[in-house]
């Protein structure tokens, strides 16, 4: 048995939004502000509804918030033609014919034997009644005010004061089990069991969470972890296994009360003398003594203290690094709630079980990040089976915005959260429905979906988390990148730094990026491609043969490119594509996916730019990074070339006297990486004193400029 599908509608960002968790773990990722916290806090509020604290205004989505003032401020609709503003949860729990379905029986609203799902619908409410009296509430409200004389707040202000003291008052909460036709994927509406409480299927579904406000500190004095120690005692004070450690406790705890007592009489005799003097009246009634009475929790809550060991010495636990006393706050928390999944001898545990942990990350380096990851299945797995050998059914839910642990999870397990392009919503999807896109391309799709699965797992896992992405085409991009930024935003102050934004950067990947082309467009990730055109023309060696021959791209023989995933994402299927790229305009270099077509092409808006080499119109033009660099910074090269350990003298010599930066790129250079490094080695910080500019020094090449002031801009 198990929870297959979460649907959310109208509570925050979650607007229409539908979750498929997995049967053990599923790992949930996205980046800043998609609603991670939110999924949490709704199924919190929902299904601990009894316990949890209740939805204020801001809990509903934008577009519910805007709807509901406009008709508490403006003006009423008609009963007939006004749907109920609500938020609403739905969980649907699937089972077999393995499972044991007593209690879950009581939920079925028909006996349909092929369906074999139930769905709890979880309703927070505005009913048109309610409506009315919010209404007349404000209005009265308003009278007051302007009695008051606060004339200054507008109506749209005074709505926002007035839904922002409570909504609590007007709302009901509705709890059903539905009627679901599995076949068409719809409900009856009006066919259900109505549930009174949270706490009436408190049997059949439970949640419970460890939210990333841990409150651990290392500060002087902290003890968090201390005082966690009285939750996992009470957790355990019921467990069978527990049962003789904690009859030995209490009658540990009699006897030292019966040895403080006497200790207790002898102290506070002086005074008990005082108080009896004092008299009554009747005799006895001012006599008094002090006893001790020892309770294991309060006894643990003041006095129990967390240490650990150093070189044989015990200290505090505050002196321990934010990363273990995190990591330990956790499992202390987890213990405790595992215990209240798997409940006493004396109960069965739920049907179904939900565990949302929240960033365990926090403050923890990479390697303890892996151990958790590693660790965490198969811990739960043994904490959950108890000593009578029933185990407790649990699916877990774990959100994080760390890489180092969605490198070393199963890949299968990600849900991705999504904000939609309104802004106002977000989705969340499947990171396996991802292999049925590739698979669409047959084996070399299988081939590509592999190696992607093996490259984010292994090398660039954050770029689940980066805001934008660049594809560079190897290592000479890949070292001068940052300096190349860090260019740009000096010679453009007044825009957005581009070393401030959250940009990745994928090295390896320019002319190899259309492997990534499904996964870009998945996540909707913003991306630029800087990829060398790779231009050749044919010299035929007989009838049947030719030579393949690189060429700059401006070369009037320039005819081919080698680059197949710039063909790939403009969807030219030949090589013959030099002239076609030298004559794309800057918005034509702007690509998005068609799905129509199921293939990209030049559009406005779209989300990925390639760059590469063009040079300015009927001016030199290169093929690869190193041939349009130096092309567009000679003099530099002339003057500092010199001392490049990666220039081959000869052609350097060869260079300064035909200044064929073709040939220099193609035979003088050694090793590109060590190219890149001299660069950025001998770049002179010499300022003219009579106009404050660098002299001699080099530029950032117009291809790549242009793409990063795309990039920047987005």
């Amino acid at each position: 048995m198990q929870v297959s599908k979460i649907e959310v509608d109208n509570f925050r960002l979650l607007n229409k939004f539908t979750l498929t968790p997995e049967c053990y773990l599923s790992l949930i990722i996205g980046k800043n502000n998609t609603a991670k916290t939110s999924l949490l806090t709704v199924l919190d509020k929902f299904i601990n509804y009894q316990d949890a604290k209740g939805f204020t205004f801001n809990d509903l989505n934008i577009k519910a918030q805007k709807e509901l003032k406009s008709y508490i401020a403006s003006s009423l609709p008609e009963e007939s033609s006004y749907t109920p503003i609500k938020i609403s949860l739905r969980v649907y729990i699937e089972y077999s014919e393995n499972d044991d379905i007593g209690r879950l029986s009581r939920l079925f609203v028909d006996l349909d034997p092929e369906n074999n799902t139930v769905v709890l619908s979880y309703e927070y409410i505005l009913d048109y009644e309610h409506l009315i009296e919010m209404r007349n509430d404000f209005l009265d409200s308003m009278k007051k005010l302007n009695e008051e004389g606060e004339t200054e707040l507008s109506e749209d202000s005074a709505a926002d004061k007035f839904l922002g003291l409570g909504i609590r008052k007007y709302f009901h909460i509705e709890i059903k089990s539905m009627q679901f036709d599995k076949q068409n994927a719809s409900f009856i509406e009006d066919s259900y069991v109505n549930i009174q409480s949270s706490n009436s299927i408190k049997d059949i579904i439970s949640f419970h969470h460890i939210s990333a406000r841990r409150d651990v500190s290392n500060k002087y004095n902290n003890s968090t972890l201390s005082q966690q120690v009285v939750d996992i005692f009470n957790a355990n004070e019921d467990n069978d296994a527990m049962r003789e450690a904690f009859k030995d406790l209490r009658v540990t705890l009699v006897q030292s009360d019966h040895e403080i007592g006497k200790v207790y009489s002898t102290i506070f005799s002086d005074i008990a003398d005082v108080v009896k003097k004092f008299g009554g009246m009747t005799p006895g009634d001012t006599q008094i003594q002090v006893m001790s009475n020892l309770r294991p929790d309060e006894l643990l809550k003041n006095n129990a203290t967390i240490v650990y060991q150093h070189e044989g010495q015990n200290l505090p636990e505050h002196y321990n690094g934010l990363g273990y006393m995190n990591l330990f706050s956790i499992l202390f928390n987890l213990d405790s709630v595992l215990n209240r999944i798997r409940r006493s001898k004396s109960e069965i545990p739920a049907d179904v079980n939900l565990l949302f942990i929240e960033e365990p990350e926090a403050h923890t380096h990479p390697q303890m990040q892996y151990i958790f990851i590693k660790n965490i299945k198969q811990l739960m797995s043994e904490k959950l089976r108890r000593e009578d050998g029933i185990k407790a059914n649990l699916q877990c839910l774990i959100s994080t915005h760390s890489a180092h642990i969605v490198t070393n999870c199963d890949f299968d397990d990600i849900k991705y959260l999504k904000r939609l392009p309104c802004g106002l919503a977000v989705e969340a999807k499947n990171i396996h429905e991802l292999q049925e896109l590739y698979e669409r391309d047959g084996e070399a799709g299988k081939a590509a979906y592999r190696f992607l699965k093996q490259y984010l797992t292994v090398n660039c896992s954050e770029l689940f988390f980066t805001e934008k992405a660049i594809f560079v085409e190897g290592d000479s991009e890949r070292i001068m990148l940052p300096t190349m930024m860090k260019k740009l935003d000096k010679k453009y102050p007044s825009e957005p730094p581009l070393l401030s934004q959250n940009i990745s950067i994928v090295d390896g990947a320019g002319s190899h990026s259309k492997i990534f082309a499904n996964f870009i467009e998945f996540i909707g990730l913003k991306s630029l491609i800087i990829t060398d055109i790779d231009t050749y023309y044919d010299e035929p060696k007989n009838a049947d043969d030719a030579k393949h021959i690189a060429c700059p791209s401006s070369d009037t023989q320039a005819l081919y490119t080698w680059n197949s995933s710039l063909r790939f994402f403009h969807c030219r299927g030949d090589d013959k594509a030099c002239q076609y790229f030298l004559a794309l305009g800057d918005s034509e270099k702007t690509i998005g996916y068609d799905p129509t077509t199921n293939a990209w092409k030049p559009m406005a808006g779209g989300n990925v730019f390639t760059a590469y080499q063009y040079g300015p119109k009927g001016a030199y033009a290169g093929c690869s990074f190193e041939d349009s660099f130096i092309e567009e910074n000679k003099a530099f090269i002339l003057e500092h070339g010199d001392k490049f350990e990666s220039l081959r003298p000869k052609w350097l010599t060869l260079f300064k006297q035909t200044n064929d930066s073709f040939s220099l790129a193609q035979k003088g250079i050694k090793k590109k990486s060590s190219f890149a490094l001299d660069l950025l080695l001998y770049e002179p910080e010499i300022l003219n004193e009579d106009d404050n500019t660098p002299q001699n020094v080099w530029s950032v090449p117009l291809y790549i400029e242009e793409g990063l002031e795309w990039l920047r801009k987005l």
